[in-house]
């Protein structure tokens, strides 16, 4: 693999790893943002707290929830109590910037697009997201370093995945000693050398999305590179169950309702929600 191979696969990694997160967040596969089923939900509970006498089978918001077998199947599965007690899923549900950037019209754009329906199905992304290589790369220091830095937000802005040799940018950080860590890295080398990633590469869908206005559009958002450099974001995507979660039409469709999203963000209030999933009848 030559140098100049190297310096763009850098790039297209770090964009990949980007796009992993946001693609397989929490798409609404019901309907628009703030729907369940397709039907509009009321926005009842932003502005105010969410209290434990909201979360009852009597609130018809939580009840139609469990009307759905698939959701009522994981909200008693292990791996969705696992993860509704990680406080960093928690702290994500709360995030400013995650809001801003799932009801973005740039996210549900993309959201809307074929070659985003057909990335998410794919094996070689989902097998690329569960390697141990990209776990490990998202713990990297000089991988961290790297998405943080003005350089990379530069390209990020300038569809970096498609022009970035060219660039000032990109000659400035490939000249950061963030970036030569980050080529000496096994678990980067080992993602740039498997074959999910090359096929990934040759995949027409994600690069059709990587070079959508939109997908451009939102790298250039401020809530987007805020997302990159959250903690507790690049925390759940080193958790087997949140990926595993991501996994499930269920949970993306559960996301998509106000009651939850709102409950999700308070341990005692996701307690009481499990436990209510308990008392409906088989």
């Amino acid at each position: 693999m030559n140098k100049r191979t190297m310096i763009y696969g850098g790039v297209a990694v770090a964009i990949t790893i980007v796009l992993a997160g946001i693609v397989t967040g929490f798409p609404p596969l019901g309907g628009g943002a703030g729907t369940i089923g397709g039907v509009e939900q009321a926005s009842r509970y932003k502005g105010r707290s969410m209290t434990q006498a909201d979360v009852t089978l009597a609130n018809p918001e939580i009840a139609v929830l469990f009307q759905n077998p698939e959701i009522l199947r994981l909200v008693r599965s292990d791996v969705f109590r696992k993860t509704m007690q990680n406080s960093a899923f928690r702290e994500l549900q709360a995030s400013a910037a995650y809001r801003e950037v799932m009801t973005s019209a740039a996210y549900r754009e993309m959201a809307a697009s074929e070659a985003y329906r057909e990335l998410l199905a794919s094996e070689t992304y989902r097998e690329l997201l569960a390697s141990e290589a990209y776990r490990e790369l998202l713990a990297s220091e000089a991988y961290r370093e790297l998405l943080a830095s003005e350089a990379f937000r530069q390209l990020e802005a300038q569809g970096a995945a498609r022009d970035a040799r060219s660039t000032e940018a990109m000659r400035e950080l490939q000249a950061s000693e963030a970036f030569r860590e980050l080529q000496a890295n096994a678990a980067y080398r080992e993602l740039l050398a498997s074959e999910a990633f090359r096929e990934l590469q040759a995949n027409a869908a994600y690069r059709e999305v990587l070079a959508s206005e939109a997908f451009r559009e939102l790298q250039a958002s401020a809530a987007f590179r805020e997302l990159e450099a959250n903690a507790a974001y690049r925390e759940l995507q080193a958790s087997e169950a949140f990926r595993e979660l991501q996994a499930s039409d269920a949970f993306r469709e559960l996301q998509t309702a106000e009651a939850f999203r709102a409950l999700s963000r308070s341990e005692a209030l996701s307690n009481q929600f499990m436990r209510e999933a308990m008392r409906v009848a088989p």
